[in-house]
C-alpha cells in the first residue's frame, strides 16, 4: 500500500485489490490462515491482477514503454505467443530496428515483460485496452449478455464481428473472427462458453429455429429481413434466412418479408365460419383459387377482411395455408381439401375436362387469377385447338387417322420437317373445322400413328416445332436441335445457330439454354459425316 500507483488502482476497483492481497499474503504465508479453495478460485482473477500491478512496480519505466510500444505496433492483431522462438525473433529484430540496439532482457524475461505491459487472452498477449478499447468490449459483452437474457441459445461468434466489424477494427486491431472469439472468452467470467461456431449459456443445447420463433412471435405485423435481423442480430443473416425459409410456421407473405402466421388477427369462431364457406365450396368443386378465397373473404366475413385489410392475397392465403393446414391443403393459389392435393398441371386438366368448347381467353383468365402459365401439356390432353383462338373437347372431333397419316407421309421426305412447311390442307379429310398450323399441332401431339410433335413449348399465338417420324431416332426436341444445326451453315456463333432455328420455324425466339453444347456437338456430328461421306 506504500506504492501510489497500486494504492490509485485500488481505489479505482473500490478496494478490490487491498482485499485480494491481504488473502495472497494470508494464503502464502506458512504461518498465516489459509483460505478455502472455493473462495480462492473467486479470487484468482482479482489475485492475479494484484500480482501483476506489484510486479510492474520493479520495472524500468523506459522497458515498459519500449516493450508497449513493440507490442502495439507490431502484434496487434496475432498477439505475441509466449514460449515461441519465432515469436521472440520477431520481437528482437523489432526492437533492434527501433531502438539500435537488442533488448537486454534474457529470452524467459522477454516473454515475462510482454505478459506484463499486455493483456493475455489463451496463450497469447494483445495490447492493453485504454478507456475507448474497454468501452467497447464492456458494450459488445453486454450486447451479448442481453442476447441470453431475452432468451437466445446461441450467440453466433460470425454475428457479434459483423455487427462490431468496424468499431473492432479500428478500436481493437481484430481483424477476424478467431481474434474476437478470444476476446470474448477472455471476459466471459464463466456467463458463456464457446461451442463450435457459437457462443451459449445454455448446457443443454442450441436451438436457433426456437430463438428465431421466439423473437417472431412477438411481432403482429408481417416484417422485413431488416426488422428481424435487428431483433435477431445474434444469428448469422444468411442463417436467419435459412431458419424463415424452412420453419413452416413463419410464412412469407411478400418479397422479404415473414410472419408468424399464429399471429394472423382472426378469431376462431372466425375462422370456424371461413372453414364452413370453403367446404361449402368444395363440396361443388375440386378445388377453389386463392381470389375466390379472397372473394369469400370479402363478401361473407367482414371481421377478417377488417382486420386483415393490409395483407395482400399471397399474405393472407399463406397465414391461412397453415393455419388451416389440418382441414384443407394449400398448394400456391390452389386450395383443395386435405389429402385431395392437385398440382398446378392437375387443374388445368380439371378445368379443360369440364369444357365442351373453350377460349385462349378463359385459359388466360384462369391463368392470370393464379398468377402462373397456361399449362398447355394439360390442357391438350383433353382438348384439340382448332384455331388461334378456340378449343374444343376431343369427343367433338374424329380424325382419320390412316388417311391423314398418308398425306402427312407425302410432306416427310425424311425423319422431319418443321411445322411451318406442312401447310398444304387443302386434300385433308373434312373434320368439320378447317384444317390450320394450330389442328395438326394438336394432331401430332395426341392421335398421329406415323409421327410425333417436338418442339420448345406450346405457346399462345403460333405454331412452332417440327413433325417428327416416330421410328426416327431424336428422343427429344435437344437432340432434333442438333442434328438441325449439323446440316446448316450456321455454326459460328450462338447469335447465328439461334438465327438459323429461328427463321426455319422451329421455335419462336432466339432463346435456349446449353446453345453452346448443342452447337459443339452439331459441329461433331457434322464432322462425322463429312469423313463417312468422303
Amino acid at each position: 500500500m506504500k506504492i501510489s500507483a497500486f494504492r490509485d488502482l485500488n481505489v479505482q476497483q473500490h478496494n478490490r485489490f487491498q482485499a485480494a492481497v491481504s488473502k495472497l499474503v494470508a494464503y502464502r504465508s506458512s504461518t498465516g490462515t489459509i483460505i478455502a479453495h472455493t473462495r480462492l478460485e473467486e479470487k484468482l482473477p482479482e489475485l492475479k491482477a494484484a500480482e501483476l500491478v506489484i510486479k510492474q512496480q520493479g520495472l524500468p519505466e523506459e522497458t515498459r514503454i519500449r516493450y508497449t510500444e513493440i507490442l502495439s505496433e507490431h502484434f496487434c492483431e496475432d498477439g505475441y505467443q509466449t514460449g515461441r522462438p519465432i515469436f521472440r525473433g520477431r520481437f528482437k529484430r523489432f526492437y533492434a530496428e527501433k531502438y539500435g540496439c537488442p533488448p537486454a532482457e534474457t529470452d524467459d524475461r522477454i516473454d515475462e515483460i510482454m505478459s506484463m505491459v499486455g493483456t493475455k487472452r489463451e496463450d497469447r498477449v494483445f495490447p492493453k485496452q485504454d478507456d475507448r478499447q474497454n468501452d467497447l468490449v464492456m458494450e459488445i459483452v453486454s450486447d451479448i449478455l442481453s442476447a441470453f437474457d431475452s432468451g437466445a441459445t446461441v450467440v453466433y461468434i460470425e454475428a457479434v464481428y459483423d455487427k462490431y466489424q468496424q468499431p473492432l477494427a479500428d478500436n481493437l486491431h481484430i481483424y477476424n473472427q478467431d481474434a474476437l472469439a478470444s476476446l470474448l472468452l477472455a471476459h466471459a467470467n464463466g456467463k458463456y462458453t464457446q461451442r463450435y461456431s457459437f457462443l451459449t449459456n445454455n448446457w443443454s443445447g442450441a436451438n436457433t429455429q426456437e430463438d428465431l420463433l421466439h423473437i417472431m412471435k412477438k411481432f403482429h405485423q408481417p416484417q422485413d429481413y431488416t426488422a428481424i435481423h435487428e431483433k435477431a442480430w445474434f444469428l448469422p443473416y444468411e442463417r436467419m434466412k435459412t431458419i424463415l425459409v424452412t420453419t413452416a410456421s413463419i410464412v412469407n407473405v411478400a418479397a422479404e418479408t415473414y410472419f408468424y402466421a399464429p399471429n394472423l388477427p382472426v378469431s376462431a369462431d372466425e375462422l370456424a365460419h371461413l372453414s364452413s364457406l370453403i367446404n361449402e365450396e368444395l363440396s361443388y368443386h375440386s378445388y377453389i383459387t386463392d381470389v375466390r378465397l379472397m372473394q369469400l373473404i370479402a363478401e361473407k366475413c367482414a371481421g377478417i377482411a377488417l382486420n386483415t385489410d393490409g395483407y395482400t392475397t399471397y399474405g393472407l392465403r399463406n397465414c391461412l395455408g397453415y393455419i388451416l393446414r389440418d382441414q384443407f391443403a394449400f398448394n400456391g393459389p390452389i386450395i383443395t381439401l386435405k389429402g385431395k392435393e392437385l398440382s398446378m398441371a392437375d387443374v388445368f386438366t380439371e378445368f379443360a375436362k369440364d369444357q365442351e368448347v373453350l377460349s385462349v381467353d378463359e385459359l388466360s383468365a384462369l391463368s392470370n387469377e393464379m398468377n402462373i402459365v397456361i399449362y398447355w401439356d394439360s390442357v391438350l390432353s383433353e382438348m384439340i385447338r382448332v384455331s388461334v383462338t378456340k378449343l374444343v373437347r376431343k369427343d367433338q372431333i374424329k380424325f382419320d387417322i390412316e388417311a391423314i397419316d398418308d398425306i402427312l407421309e407425302g410432306m416427310c421426305p425424311g425423319d422431319y420437317v418443321p411445322l411451318p412447311e406442312v401447310n398444304l390442307f387443302l386434300y385433308f379429310p373434312n373434320i368439320g373445322y378447317p384444317w390450320n398450323s394450330y389442328l395438326l399441332e394438336s394432331y401430332l401431339f395426341g392421335f398421329s400413328r406415323k409421327f410425333r410433335l417436338l418442339h420448345s413449348s406450346f405457346i399462345k399465338t403460333g405454331v412452332y416445332g417440327a413433325m417428327v417420324r416416330k421410328d426416327a431416332d431424336f428422343p427429344d426436341y435437344r437432340s432434333l436441335l442438333v442434328d438441325v444445326l449439323s446440316k446448316s451453315n450456321a455454326l459460328d456463333s450462338t447469335k447465328e445457330a439461334l438465327q438459323y432455328i429461328v427463321d426455319k420455324g422451329y421455335q419462336q425466339r432466339r432463346r435456349y439454354e446449353g446453345i453452346e453444347t448443342v452447337i459443339q456437338e452439331a459441329k461433331l456430328v457434322k464432322e462425322q459425316r463429312e469423313k463417312q461421306e468422303k
